[in-house]
């Protein structure tokens, strides 16, 4: 009876399996304690003297063959014990059938991807209403480009790690829209630019939506999204170029109604034409011409999160197709046309600059780039006559006929040590004044075309330099 008690009391902690999550983040139901003591005994280890290696958890193939294993494992225990076979096996039988198995079921958005632009607003339309927008948007959202903060050592170091931690803020200086107003500005609709481009529109914003950019939903979802306000998009055709699609928020009211929290000084709009003559004034001829590059980061804006809490601010109306349910447009990153994107884009490039332009004057060490050896191996024109740079290939060992060689005088050595020799005088004051070489002294002659001693112009011998 006593051991009867024991049991009983040791079923529900002893009888419950337990689970792990394995690689792709599901569910995997593990054997409870009790079978993983039997195997224990059945390997000839103690209960009492398990090592590390078998306490792991292991994987199992599904509901079907845990239960089953499990079955059988309470099987082979009840035969090793001194009660009846038959009531032990179908007691614990019992309890490993109809013990709970969790499960973790697939996120139905994670089956497949979408492929159709009114797949990517179902898919975010049915998890809004699962999740709500700020869960959503951690979702679609991809990792911040911020790097590590730990050896920034720059007056913008707080204001970037607000950046990173909590986006980019949007404030306003009035109280939040009216429903009204908010139904006006659906009412309106976008710019009807947009209504000649759908089809590039909404193949611009399944790039977007899949980068984690933007994410479009209905917009009778977002009714009772609180401090939502709407503006217009356009289209602008490019020359040559695929359109380039815009938000208005200074026709809405959004841009006079920002607060500037961002740093205007990072910018450098207007001088950038008079720091570039500065340099190409000021480099160094040595080093031959000055050459220019410009680079466009890609998606720069883009980079940059907005804070979680403030998105709907930023809302868009977009176009939709005659007889379809309107849409609204949510980026969550900064957006073009927003007046407080520039000056928070060009204070993270402005101190990116700063540490750059810090760590070559300071000779600071670079880490290893993968493509060193490639660089080492290019070789390099010469800056002054863009010629190839010939470099001399020497193994380190001297060569056996060096010194034979430097013995032997060149026939022109004399005459280039002739030629090349300066003569000096004494000036008015004592000092040593030198003298042009007579190579030097031609030019001069020829240039003047006056011969101050009588001398011709093939005339070698040295002429007396009168000092300052």
């Amino acid at each position: 009876s006593s051991t009867a008690e024991q049991q009983s009391s040791h079923a529900v902690s002893d009888e419950t399996p337990t689970t792990t999550v394995g690689a792709a983040g599901h569910t995997v139901p593990q054997p409870s304690s009790r079978a993983r003591r039997s195997q224990h005994k059945s390997s000839q280890v103690g209960s009492q003297d398990v090592s590390a290696s078998a306490l792991k958890p292991t994987t199992a193939p599904g509901a079907a063959g845990h239960v089953k294993r499990v079955t059988e494992q309470k099987s082979s225990t009840a035969e090793q014990q001194s009660l009846p076979h038959q009531t032990r096996q179908q007691q614990q039988g019992k309890v490993a059938e109809t013990a709970p198995i969790p499960t973790s079921p697939i996120p139905q958005e994670e089956k497949a991807e979408p492929t159709s632009f009114r797949d990517f607003i179902e898919r975010d339309a049915r998890l809004l209403k699962e999740l709500g927008l700020a869960e959503l948007v951690r979702r679609r959202r991809e990792t911040s480009d911020f790097a590590s903060l730990e050896n920034v050592d720059h007056p913008a170091y707080d204001l970037l790690r607000y950046y990173k931690r909590h986006g980019a803020p949007v404030k306003f200086s009035n109280d939040p829209w009216t429903k009204e107003r908010i139904d006006s500005a659906l009412q309106r609709g976008a710019h009807r630019s947009c209504f000649e481009h759908l089809d590039f529109l909404e193949e611009e914003f399944i790039d977007m939506i899949r980068k984690g950019q933007w994410i479009v939903l209905p917009a009778k979802d977002l009714s009772n999204t609180p401090f939502l306000r709407l503006s217009p998009p356009g289209v602008v055709p490019q020359l040559g170029r695929r359109p380039r699609w815009i938000v208005d928020y200074t026709w809405s009211g959004v841009n006079d109604d920002t607060l500037s929290l961002a740093p205007k000084e990072a910018m450098q709009f207007g001088h950038a034409l008079d720091r570039i003559l500065r340099e190409i004034l000021l480099a160094d001829p040595r080093h031959g011409p000055v050459r220019l590059l410009k680079a466009d980061l890609s998606d720069g804006f883009y980079r940059v999160h907005l804070n979680i809490n403030d998105i709907a601010k930023l809302g868009v109306v977009f176009p939709t197709r005659p007889g379809a349910e309107q849409l609204v447009a949510l980026p969550l990153v900064l957006p073009m046309g927003w007046k407080n994107s520039p000056p928070i884009f060009s204070a993270l490039t402005e101190t990116i600059a700063d540490l750059a332009n810090w760590r070559l004057a300071h000779s600071y060490p670079s880490p290893p780039h993968h493509l060193d050896d490639e660089a080492e191996s290019i070789v390099p024109d010469n800056p002054l006559t863009g010629l190839p740079t010939i470099q001399e290939e020497s193994d380190g060992e001297p060569h056996p006929l060096d010194e034979a060689a430097h013995a032997v005088p060149c026939p022109l050595q004399a005459s280039r040590d002739r030629e090349m020799t300066k003569t000096t005088t004494v000036g008015a004051a004592g000092d040593a004044v030198p003298e042009p070489n007579s190579r030097a002294r031609r030019s001069q002659q020829k240039s003047s075309q006056v011969d101050s001693q009588g001398c011709s112009e093939s005339d070698p011998e040295p002429t007396t330099a009168t000092g300052a």
